[in-house]
């Protein structure tokens, strides 16, 4: 019996409407992501926004995974339900940001006086905002405060020990899985140690200039 001609037309169709990645896939993932992260801001569901653009749901779908590249049209229609400019789409692909790798054997150390050691975790810069990233080590009795004088905020996470933190006029006796969050213009620092070795992650940020 021969071969249906019908057979092989429909699974040529079927192939040719399998959704191919796009080759622009930088471009296409970012938007895809934007898109997603607004329609979350706004409590939408993807259900939701596609009837306000006029696009399928799965279409809406496919371009949140970075599955297609969509039309100038279809973009346009989803901003406009998104209530934002078709440019703010690409918002991500014009942005700058850090990512710092520190391996632990590479971290510099600072001896600040003996019993103290400050390890550079990273830092980072965004805008005038500086952050700082500190792991700090107490092994013997001292006493070192800190008054810089910076618009800011310092947090402390203790991984380690006792130790009686002074923050301006008071003082906090902080044990492991403690934090604390004090302001940079009062005068702060540990001020003795109850039970050695102290460890804390010291988080800093305050605005430059």
């Amino acid at each position: 019996m021969p071969i249906k001609r019908t057979t092989f037309t429909r699974r040529r169709k079927a192939v040719a409407n399998v959704v191919q990645p796009s080759t622009s896939s930088h471009v296409v993932t970012a938007a895809g992501l934007q898109i997603r992260a607004l329609r979350i801001k706004l409590g939408l569901t993807v259900q939701e926004l596609a009837a306000q653009a006029n696009v399928s749901t799965a279409m809406v779908s496919k371009i949140e995974n970075g599955y297609v590249e969509a039309s100038v049209g279809c973009l346009e229609n989803l901003a406009r339900a998104l209530n934002v400019p078709i440019t703010e789409l690409f918002a991500q692909l014009y942005e700058e940001h850090d990512c710092t790798y520190a391996r632990a054997a590479d971290a510099p150390k600072d001896v600040i006086i003996p019993g103290y050691q400050s390890q550079r975790l990273g830092h980072t810069v965004l805008g005038r905002l500086r952050a700082e990233f500190n792991l700090i080590t107490l092994t013997e009795r001292v006493i070192n405060f800190d008054l810089l004088g910076r618009t800011g905020a310092n947090f402390i996470y203790m991984l380690a020990g006792h130790v009686l933190f002074r923050c301006g006029s008071q003082t906090f006796l902080l044990a492991k899985g403690d934090s604390l969050l004090l302001n940079l213009t009062d005068l702060h620092g540990p001020e003795e140690i109850i039970a050695p070795p102290v460890a804390f992650l010291s988080v800093c940020a305050f605005l430059l200039g």
